[in-house]
């Protein structure tokens, strides 16, 4: 299987990940963090972070937007 987790952002770069997802894992994420990335969870979300909580979601982007 290829990895397809970048090495380093080219940009500064956020990732919203939601906390119940099958995909990003808690190891992703720490993964995702060392490489130089914004990582936030969003909890109590599934894949669909905007539509299962969209004013979690628009929190989650404090600071960055």
């Amino acid at each position: 299987m290829q990895d397809y987790v970048p090495a380093a952002p080219v940009v500064p770069s956020l990732i919203q990940s939601a906390e119940h997802s099958f995909i990003v894992t808690p190891a992703l994420n720490e993964e995702l963090r060392a490489n130089g990335f914004e990582v936030r969870v969003v909890p109590n979300v599934g894949h669909c972070i905007h539509r299962d909580d969209f004013d979690a979601f628009m929190k989650s982007l404090d600071g960055w937007i």
